[in-house]
């Protein structure tokens, strides 16, 4: 199975002595969130994600100094005005302002604000997004760029793997903030009423018949979501 860890591995070492200033997000965190191993595999990524704490002049100002240490900005065609080149490795950084790229996400002050110290094997500490957190900027991407796509949103396959993945999730959303929780029930309760998520489903889990077995595993986990 393919792991996106040696992708954080390599990030955390670039990042040198800015690492304690971002919190990781994003899909190639999902090999420190999915606890279950008998879940269905995670998908590989190219990008790792991070976000800071910064209005417009505070981007800026961390943007300069990430230069400082061998980060170029990436300028190729197509490429987001967030993300920046070292060697090999891409790393997409964004804010909690909208102000800073004329882009948030609403869920990313709260991701600061409750993010948790992960281990990596190499020794080095990141601060990681949680669950809850996680879940609340994936429906938040899906919806806003996802275009209702049911079959192919990457955003929606991380949303999945930890529904079915994180064997704690519902005692973590117990204990996550009022606004989030409601939030994700009210989501999790508009895909439970689409026909096109239930269709959708099953493509997003393995099509061996053991696997696609978790389907009501992840179905009910979502109406007990929903009950938040």
């Amino acid at each position: 199975m393919a792991s996106n860890l040696p992708l954080l591995e390599e990030a955390a070492a670039k990042l040198k002595h800015l690492l304690p200033e971002v919190v990781f997000v994003g899909g190639s965190t999902l090999d420190l969130i999915v606890t279950d191993q008998g879940s269905a595999p995670i998908r590989s990524t190219y990008d790792v994600d991070v976000i800071v704490a910064a209005d417009y002049a505070g981007y800026s100002a961390f943007c300069d100094r990430m230069r400082d240490i061998g980060f170029e900005n990436d300028t190729r065609p197509g490429a987001p005005l967030c993300r920046f080149l070292h060697g090999d490795l891409m790393l997409d950084v964004m804010s909690t302002q909208k102000g800073a790229l004329g882009f948030s996400n609403r869920w990313y002050e709260g991701a600061i604000q409750t993010a948790t110290p992960a281990s990596l094997l190499s020794g080095k500490v990141i601060r990681l997004i949680t669950a809850p957190f996680f879940l609340g900027t994936k429906m938040e991407a899906f919806y806003d760029r996802g275009e209702n796509d049911y079959y192919m949103s990457h955003d929606l396959e991380d949303f999945i793997a930890v529904i079915e993945g994180r064997e704690q999730l519902l005692d973590e959303l117990a204990e996550a903030p009022a606004d989030l929780r409601k939030y994700l029930a009210e989501a999790t309760g508009k895909l439970l009423g689409n026909e096109r998520f239930i269709e959708a489903l099953p493509g997003y889990v393995p099509g061996d018949s053991i696997s696609q077995r978790r389907i009501p595993i992840i179905l009910e986990r979502l109406r007990k979501m929903g009950d938040f």
